[in-house]
């Protein structure tokens, strides 16, 4: 048990847990799915409770936000507490990364928030450890991380609050109870307490909960009620394995003067889960402090026929995370797992669906495509592979899971720093590429000096971000589209000139494998000269279509176009500020007309209405001895099925390496081509110019449906 020492926040008289259930409150993570913090708060007083753990968690939780409290805001939050009865008890804040090298912006959330709390009358701010690192990284993380603690000490106790770190908490810098004391000794200030959390303190362990009192060696300030099963830290207090009653019965003899507030999230989650969960959490509890019998199903739940089936029936829906969380098992199966897989692989017919005049379905046999993990890029040969400096700016999906680990892979890159406006998101990406974070662009090319920025942040901020990586001396591998607008576009293809810089733009759909076979078929001349194309198209893909146009059927040189555009339906309502010059994303349909300079036609239509599960692209390249047809473009498919009608003999098969089916494929496939011609001093695949000519074909087609007139380009 742990001992009270100098410097230890007030304690309260020792209590039985029945007199203490009007401690138990409720955190506003609770309803994070309610956006207004007022009804939150009606949700809060509607379930009977008066004391409230308020939850700051940018982009997650966001009720309040510390940083704009200007205009009467404080007041304003004040006074809905006040109107409802509610007094806080603590205020939980998610910052950004504690150990992060970049921590301005977290720190003004920090004293923001201390102030907050101030005029709330807050006992306590509860912050976090700080994300997991790897084991040989974890004192460097743990010293940063402790000395930003104790300064934020000396603002707390200024402020008349308690510091509390939530420790120990899943996926941080304290994973389990011994990290957690490890982390509270490099503190190693009286002042400091804990945040108990209860379901990370028994997730993954059968150890009762009252036995990390002991181990962490400092006062419990505040608790957070949830369960833990099988490892799972969001299950409802009363269905896990969390005995809360003898935690309870050792903090309160201890004088434990805090509150217990309900912190409970669900994926899915809806405001009918919530409301239904809460109101089980807080009978249970009310039953467990008072003595009373359990509900039914909390005692069905504790029965050990309920866990055998329970725990069978997890197993069944969940096979794979079983076996991997049994090493033993898993070495067991695996030598039979991969026999059958290769059997299943290379033996077990599979239904093919193919068009050939018509849908066609039959079976087949052999190897179909699988995501198969890409593997690092093979050498340049002829090519000056001395290390460069990459830095990543724009850290969502395409940064994240594209461009992050596409860049990763090829020889002679070093990833030397990621930024994006949200802190969690550069620190997820820069954890994965083991790189500083950053939110700041000017101060990631100050810091990091790259030679090549990959630009995914958005379209209108393309400009602003890729001349300031041109003022700092690098080139730049930016997004499609190359801009917002066309006078942007024409700035940015000046300033690449002037400067001497390379500008690159990622149109990947070109690097799809069965485009990329139509192209050869094209090259080659095996079904004649390329007469004409056809495609039908999703709105979101639409301007990677009007490349493959180019691509295939050579520069564009007349254009014309219907379009029926509700900007209430396009589902992109950032982009409507600049529709009305480039057809980005036609809402309803646009159906236009190409002509190329090669003499080859194309039928474009797309539609924001069509489903992009069902379809993104279907497209006939209609050559003089036949026609190809590449369809089945979903998604989740990027290779689709690519058929022919002729009376030549022409193989469509899949090249080695055009699995797995997924987009990451084209990724790849772009990203190397421009890093190869890029190394070598050759010729980009799609410039900054090409890009800006795409852009004054989309403005092309904007003009023709308002004049109802061919635009020749």
């Amino acid at each position: 048990m742990y001992v009270p020492r100098e410097g230890d926040p007030e304690r309260s008289p020792p209590v039985s847990p029945a007199g203490a259930f009007g401690r138990v409150g409720c955190s506003l993570l609770t309803f994070r799915e309610w956006d207004r913090l007022e009804d939150a708060l009606d949700r809060v007083r509607a379930h009977g409770f008066d004391r409230v753990d308020l939850a700051i968690v940018p982009g997650h939780c966001d009720h309040v936000d510390p940083l704009a409290l200007g205009d009467g805001r404080l007041e304003a939050i004040a006074g809905a507490f006040a109107e409802r009865g509610l007094s806080v008890s603590s205020v939980n804040l998610h910052p950004g990364g504690m150990a992060s090298s970049d921590f301005a912006l977290a720190d003004r959330r920090i004293r923001a928030t201390v102030e907050l709390a101030r005029h709330l009358g807050a006992r306590v701010l509860t912050l976090p450890p700080g994300p997991a690192v790897a084991p040989d990284q974890w004192e460097e993380a743990a010293r940063v991380v402790a000395a930003r603690i104790r300064a934020y000490l000396e603002v707390a106790e200024r402020a008349g609050i308690t510091l509390s770190l939530e420790a120990p908490h899943a996926h941080s810098l304290a994973e389990d109870v011994a990290q957690a004391a490890r982390l509270f000794e490099r503190v190693a200030d009286p002042r400091i307490t804990c945040t108990l959390d209860t379901s990370h303190v028994q997730r993954g362990n059968r150890t009762p909960l009252v036995e990390a009192l002991g181990r962490l060696g400092v006062p419990i300030a505040h608790v957070h009620l949830r369960d833990t099963l099988r490892g799972e830290v969001t299950v409802t207090p009363g269905k896990g394995d969390c005995d809360y009653l003898p935690l309870m019965e050792a903090l309160l003899r201890d004088g434990y003067a805090g509150d217990f507030n309900f912190e409970l999230e669900y994926e899915p989650s809806s405001h009918a889960i919530v409301e239904r969960e809460l109101g089980f959490a807080r009978e249970h509890v009310r039953r467990v402090m008072q003595g009373e019998p359990l509900q039914l199903e909390s005692r069905v739940r504790r029965q050990a026929w309920f866990r055998a089936l329970d725990g069978a029936a997890w197993i069944a829906r969940h096979p794979r995370a079983f076996v991997v969380a049994h090493p033993r098992l898993k070495a067991v199966l695996r030598p039979p797992v991969r026999f059958a897989r290769h059997v299943r692989t290379n033996w077990v017919p599979y239904r093919q669906v193919q068009y050939r005049a018509g849908w066609q379905a039959g079976w087949r046999v052999g190897r179909m495509p699988s995501d198969v993990p890409p593997r690092p890029m093979a050498a340049l040969p002829g090519a000056d592979l001395a290390e460069i400096r990459v830095a990543i700016l724009g850290c969502g999906y395409t940064g994240r899971f594209e461009h992050g680990p596409g860049f990763l892979r090829l020889p002679g890159v070093k990833i030397a720093g990621v930024c994006d406006v949200r802190p969690e998101r550069a620190e997820l990406l820069a954890s994965r590429l083991g790189c500083p974070s950053f939110t700041d662009a000017a101060r990631l090319l100050r810091e990091v000096r790259p030679a090549l920025v990959v630009n995914c942040t958005r379209e209108w901020t393309h400009h602003d971000t890729t001349l300031m990586c041109f003022d700092a001396g690098a080139d730049v591998f930016c997004e499609k589209i190359l801009a917002e607008s066309l006078a942007t576009g024409e700035d940015m293809v000046r300033a690449a000139r002037e400067k001497g810089r390379v500008l690159g733009v990622n149109y990947n759909w070109r690097f799809l494998p069965g485009v990329q076979r139509i192209r050869e078929l094209r090259d080659s001349g095996e079904l004649g000269k390329l007469r004409m194309i056809r495609a039908l198209s999703h709105a979101g893909v639409h301007h990677h279509v009007i490349d493959l146009v180019r691509h295939l059927g050579g520069r564009i040189r007349t254009v014309s176009a219907t379009i029926h555009d509700e900007p209430g339906t396009r589902g992109l309502e950032e982009w409507d500020a600049y529709a009305h010059e480039l057809l980005y994303f036609p809402s309803t349909w646009c159906a236009a007309t190409l002509e190329t300079e090669d003499g080859v036609g194309a039928s474009l239509v797309s539609s924001g209405l069509l489903d992009p599960k069902g379809l993104l692209l279907t497209l006939d390249a209609v050559f003089d001895d036949g026609t190809v047809n590449l369809s089945g473009i979903l998604d989740k498919d990027a290779l689709g099925t690519l058929t022919a009608s002729t009376r030549k003999k022409i193989d469509l098969r899949l090249r080695r390496g055009d699995a797995p089916g997924g987009f990451a494929l084209s990724f790849q496939r772009s990203i190397e081509a421009f890093y190869s011609a890029y190394r070598r001093g050759g010729e980009i695949p799609v410039t900054g110019a090409d890009a800006l000519e795409l852009m004054r074909i989309e403005h092309a087609l904007v003009r023709s449906s308002e004049t109802g007139q061919r635009i020749v380009l």
